[in-house]
């Protein structure tokens, strides 16, 4: 083996190991990102507090929960 394919072959090995580092590194940096969609966007986000109504939900106490009736005139006279 020449003094040239020896400097090859440790370029290469030392390619190879910074290689699987970076796969690691990335596959752990994947693993990061998809934890934090899931504590920012996933269903726990969704959650309603205990005083706050659903969008169909009826508030009684609310002045519009009842429809305005139409005034007789003639009842008035």
């Amino acid at each position: 083996m020449t003094e040239l394919e020896k400097k090859l072959m440790k370029q290469i090995e030392h390619l190879t190991i910074q290689n699987e580092k970076q796969a690691k590194q990335i596959e752990q940096l994947i693993n990061q990102l998809t934890n934090m969609n899931r504590r920012l966007f996933g269903t726990s986000s969704e959650k309603n507090s205990q005083g706050q109504l659903s969008f169909f939900e009826e508030d009684n106490n609310s002045p519009f929960s009842e429809a305005e009736q139409p005034v007789d005139k003639a009842a008035e006279m």
